[in-house]
C-alpha cells in the first residue's frame, strides 16, 4: 500500500468523488437507518416483550443464512467494478446473469431442505412454530437475489439507485409489518412483510440495470471457473463474520431466562445501531479498492467509523435512557444497563466489516479464512459463558478484538503497490 501523501489529498477529483459517493451514502444509510429503527421501535413496542425478542431472534436466523447472498454481493462488486473499469460491460452482464439463474436452482434446493428440517430445528432453536422457520427461509430464498443487482450497482457505483433500493425495502417491511400487528397477525406473517421489503428492494434495483441487460449480450463462451474461486472462500469468512455478528442473538433464546431474553434482544438491536455507522464507507470504499491499493482507501474509513462509533457508544453510555426510551419506551435498569454493556463490545466489528472489505476486494480472501477459527471458538465461548447476560456480551467484545487484530495483521501484509491479478476477459 503506498503512502498517505499530500498528493492524495490534493487528486482533488478522485477525493471529491469519493467524500460525494460516501456522503450520498451517510445520509441515505442514516434515513435508511433511521427506518430500520422504527420497525424495531413499533415492533418492540406494539408486540409482546417476548415475541419480539423472538422476532429478533429469528432475524439473526435470516442474517446467518443470508451469507452466501452476501458472499454474492461481494463477488459481484468486485468483478463488476473491474469490468467496468475495462470498459467491457459484455463481461459482468454474462457473470450477473449465469449468477442469477445458478442461484434460482440452488436456492430453490435449498429451500426444500430447509423447510423439511425445520421439524427438527424447531425445537433446537426454540422457535414458535415451524411456519415461522418456513418464513425465514422463504426471506433468505428472496435475498439471494438482491445481492445480484445490489452488488452490479455498487461495482459500478451507481449509489443512489443501489441508496433507494435498500430504502424502499425499508419502508415497506416497516409499514407492512405495522398494520400486520394491529390486525392481530403473529411472529410468522411479521417475517413475511420483511421478505416482502426484500422483494420490493429487488424491483428498484432491477430498473437502471435492465436497459444494459436488454442492450447487452452474453458471452456463450465464458467461464465463471474464477469468479467460483472467489466466491468460495469469500463465502466461508462471510460466514464465519455473520457468525460472529449474529450467534449470540439466535442462540439467546436458549440460554436465557424470558425476562433477560426481552432486555437483552432490545439493547441488542439498540446497540448494533453501532453496524450501521461504517456502511457508507464501505460500500464506497470497495470498487475503489478493487482498482487502487492507496492506503487512504483503508486509513480513512477506519478512523472515521472509529471516531463515529466511539461518539455514539459514548452517547448511549452516558444517557441510556433516552435512546432506550425514544426507541422503545423502556427505562427498567436491566435494559438500560445492558444497553451501556453492549454498545461498547460491538464497536470492533464494525471495525473488523472495513478491513475483511478491504481483504476481499485486494483479492486476499484466502487469508480472510483465518476467520473460521476465531469465530467457532467464539460460538464455543458462548456455550461456555451464558449463564447471564453480561457473559454474552463479553464474549463478544473480546470475540471481536481478536477477530479484529487478526485483520489488522493480514492488511498490514499486504505487499506496497499490490495489485489484483487481471480477471480472464
Amino acid at each position: 500500500m503506498e503512502k498517505l501523501t499530500l498528493s492524495y489529498w490534493r487528486n482533488r477529483p478522485a477525493v471529491v468523488h469519493f467524500a460525494t459517493d460516501t456522503l450520498i451514502l451517510i445520509l441515505s444509510s442514516g434515513l435508511t437507518g433511521i427506518v430500520f429503527l422504527f420497525f424495531h421501535v413499533c415492533m418492540g413496542r406494539l408486540m409482546g416483550d417476548y415475541d419480539y425478542a423472538i422476532v429478533v431472534a429469528l432475524l439473526g436466523l435470516v442474517n446467518v443464512l443470508n451469507v452466501p447472498s452476501s458472499a454474492v454481493q461481494i463477488a459481484m462488486a468486485r468483478f463488476v467494478a473491474e469490468y467496468t473499469h475495462r470498459n467491457a460491460a459484455e463481461l459482468w452482464v454474462t457473470v450477473a446473469r449465469r449468477m442469477a439463474a445458478r442461484l434460482g436452482i440452488l436456492g430453490t434446493l435449498a429451500f426444500v431442505f430447509w423447510c423439511a428440517a425445520a421439524i427438527f430445528l424447531k425445537p433446537f432453536l426454540k422457535a414458535p412454530s415451524v411456519m415461522s422457520l418456513w418464513m425465514v427461509g422463504l426471506t433468505a430464498f428472496v435475498c439471494l437475489f438482491v445481492p445480484v443487482l445490489s452488488g452490479v450497482l455498487q461495482g459500478g457505483r451507481r449509489f443512489g439507485w443501489m441508496a433507494a433500493s435498500g430504502l424502499s425495502s425499508a419502508v415497506v417491511r416497516l409499514l407492512l409489518s405495522v398494520l400486520i400487528v394491529i390486525v392481530g397477525g403473529g411472529i410468522s406473517p411479521v417475517i413475511g412483510a420483511v421478505t416482502a421489503g426484500v422483494g420490493v428492494g429487488l424491483l428498484v434495483a432491477y430498473f437502471p440495470i435492465r436497459p444494459v441487460l436488454s442492450a447487452v449480450s452474453s458471452i456463450k463462451d465464458f467461464s465463471l471457473d474464477h469468479v467460483y474461486r472467489y466466491f468460495w472462500p469469500v463465502m466461508l469468512g462471510q460466514g464465519a463474520l455473520f457468525l460472529l455478528l449474529n450467534a449470540d442473538l439466535i442462540l439467546s433464546p436458549r440460554f436465557l431466562s424470558k425476562e433477560e431474553l426481552s432486555a437483552y434482544g432490545k439493547a441488542a438491536m439498540l446497540a448494533r445501531s453501532i453496524l450501521f455507522l461504517p456502511l457508507p464507507v464501505v460500500i464506497a470504499m470497495f470498487p475503489r479498492a478493487v482498482t487502487s491499493s492507496h492506503v487512504g482507501l483503508i486509513l480513512g474509513p477506519v478512523i472515521f467509523s472509529l471516531a463515529v462509533s466511539v461518539a455514539a457508544a459514548a452517547f448511549v453510555s452516558w444517557a441510556p435512557a433516552l435512546p432506550m426510551n425514544l426507541m422503545y419506551g423502556v427505562d427498567d435498569p436491566l435494559h438500560l444497563h445492558l444497553v451501556s454493556l453492549y454498545v461498547w463490545a460491538v464497536i470492533p466489528l464494525g471495525l473488523v466489516q472495513i478491513l475483511a472489505n478491504y481483504l476481499w476486494a485486494r483479492q486476499r480472501e484466502i487469508q480472510s479464512l483465518w476467520l473460521l477459527p476465531i469465530s467457532g471458538l467464539f460460538v464455543l465461548g458462548l456455550f461456555l459463558f451464558h449463564r447471564t447476560p453480561e457473559q454474552m456480551i463479553a464474549c463478544i467484545g473480546v470475540g471481536g478484538l481478536c477477530i479484529l487484530a487478526l485483520l489488522t495483521i493480514l492488511v498490514l501484509k499486504i505487499p506496497k503497490h499490490a495489485e489484483p491479478q487481471p480477471s480472464p476477459a
